[in-house]
């Protein structure tokens, strides 16, 4: 018996963990997406800059 709950405790925390973890990589992404600047190459001078 002792075994099975230490094996139940194990499993919901790995549960857990994996959870937050999902959290977090979503959370990420969603800030890398702001971040994103547009660019286009100026076709004189072929330097990058930002789309108006």
């Amino acid at each position: 018996m002792k075994i099975a709950v230490l094996i139940f405790i194990i499993f919901f925390i790995i549960v857990i963990f994996r959870f937050f973890s999902n959290l977090n990589k979503k959370n990420i992404s969603n800030n890398e997406e702001k971040n994103v600047i547009d660019l286009e190459k100026d076709p004189n001078s072929d330097e990058y800059k930002p789309k108006d």
